[in-house]
């Protein structure tokens, strides 16, 4: 567990920025291409000080970091302990220190970024159970949880000042439980202002009742990239695990979702546009519930997925012409997917953005993305981690660039094809070894060396059948 100090961030940010080595300074991106800063899976943790909960509930977003700030109570670490015992929580999500911790890093290394985006799940896990055992009194729940959001969207801009920044809502991110959330709920209305603020003015009217019913939205993306837009999702809609509030299966928020969806790639292939495409959680396969669950797949046995169905897989490789890029996230890994039909006719590259939450006992990492201005191609990316697990004052070390690693020119469908064709064919060769020793930043023993011909198939087949074919070849 960690023991993390609080520093309050103006301070923080100046002894961060003096310690962080010239190695890892900000960097201009190569000619004709522009930076970008991508965050996922922040599960900041307001309930670290016990004590602070009761402040935070009844005060303004504005006065949220001076709270933070403020010495913890003497018996802070204990009563810590005792409510996540009681909630079973298994490990620590990302205190005020870490936060602050990442602001700083993010600030030296996203000097000279166009935008930022972050994929989803702001909030700390087992999230309504502390704030119900801390304040059991209390009917601001819904309030608190858009306050903490607003909160994190507020030091990311500060952190980062004139840059857009481009959220996605995660599984966690809900006024009620994880994975439930109702159509229209008030909670987009609580963060629409906050999630919009960087979408040109011309485009707010549609983003606004957009984001409003489903948590979705378009937006152009600054200059110099030409033609290019970002469309974000809540896929939470989609997922295999959700319910609205009230704890029903409904199909209205997937088909709205959906719709929404399906019109803004037509109206993008219309005009030519280069779209990314962002979301929280992956289409397809889940390899590690179906690997750990040991579903003999090769027998007839289900393999699971992390969405209901292939709706979404089907919706944005019918539209790979115009998709450059999807975003992802949820699973706290730094991995690769390559979307694609059981045809695979049509492909679109994936990158899943590693966790800031280090509660897998990943260390907290991020991404800088070199992206072409013309084409909106993913050209390279460098992967950025905290040098240390417990310390939240380490320096933020560069982990690795994609085309030094795996010497692709481009990160696109081709690339990941090629790449992925290796890992399949020489699962002990470089890149397989090199994905395996990259994909969960600082954890020394990686279990998908046991299980990594199994793992490949589904970064490569999003599909159930294509997923059985690659696995099991003689059933083809």
């Amino acid at each position: 567990m960690m023991s993390l100090r609080r520093f309050p961030v103006l301070a923080l940010l100046a002894c961060l920025l003096g310690a962080l080595p010239a190695a890892s300074v900000a960097e201009n991106p190569p000619a004709h291409s522009s930076s970008a800063l991508m965050l996922s899976d922040l599960h900041f943790d307001p309930f670290s000080d016990p004590a602070k909960v009761a402040q935070l509930d009844a005060a303004p977003v504005s006065d949220w970091q001076r709270i933070f700030a403020a010495p913890d109570a003497a018996d802070r670490a204990a009563r810590f302990a005792a409510l996540n015992e009681s909630c079973h929580m298994h490990g620590e999500d990302t205190s005020y220190a870490l936060l602050h911790s990442t602001l700083a890093a993010i600030h030296q290394q996203g000097g000279s970024v166009r935008y930022v985006t972050v994929s989803g799940d702001f909030l700390a896990h087992n999230f309504r159970c502390r704030y119900s055992k801390l304040l059991p009194a209390s009917r601001n729940y819904a309030a608190f949880t858009a306050k903490t959001i607003l909160f994190l969207m507020d030091q990311l801009r500060t952190a980062l000042p004139g840059k857009p920044v481009y959220a996605a809502l995660g599984n966690n991110d809900s006024d009620c439980e994880d994975y439930q959330l109702d159509v229209a709920s008030p909670f987009f209305a609580a963060l629409a202002e906050s999630f919009l603020a960087d979408v040109p003015q011309t485009e707010r009217a549609a983003a606004e009742a957009s984001f409003k019913e489903t948590g979705a939205y378009a937006v152009t993306l600054p200059a110099p990239l030409e033609h290019a837009r970002l469309l974000v999702v809540d896929d939470l809609y989609l997922s295999s695990k959700y319910s609205t509030c009230g704890g029903k299966r409904e199909s209205a928020g997937s088909g709205n979702l959906l719709s929404w969806l399906q019109g803004e790639l037509a109206e993008a292939a219309k005009h030519h546009e280069n779209l990314w495409v962002m979301a929280h959680i992956p289409p397809g396969i889940d390899p590690y519930s179906t690997i750990f669950k040991m579903r003999d797949i090769c027998s007839g046995a289900h393999a699971e997925l992390f969405l209901s169905d292939d709706k979404l897989t089907d919706t944005l490789t019918a539209a790979s012409s115009s998709i450059r890029l999807v975003v992802l996230a949820h699973t706290h890994l730094d991995e690769l997917r390559l979307l694609h039909d059981d045809r695979q006719q049509h492909e679109v590259a994936a990158k899943l953005v590693p966790s800031i939450s280090p509660i897998h006992g990943n260390r907290p990492s991020f991404v800088v993305a070199s992206v072409d201005n013309r084409t909106a191609t993913l050209r390279d990316y460098r992967v950025i981690a905290l040098g240390s697990l417990d310390d939240p004052s380490a320096a933020w070390k560069e982990s690795y660039r994609f085309d030094a690693l795996y010497h692709q020119t481009n990160f696109d469908a081709p690339a990941l094809h090629r790449l992925m064709q290796s890992f399949l064919s020489e699962p002990d060769g470089a890149a397989s070894q090199s994905y395996l020793s990259h994909v969960q930043a600082g954890v020394a023993t990686n279990p998908l060396t046991l299980f990594w011909s199994k793992y490949a198939c589904a970064m490569t087949n999003t599909t159930e059948a294509g997923y059985r074919a690659c696995t099991c070849p003689a059933k083809k």
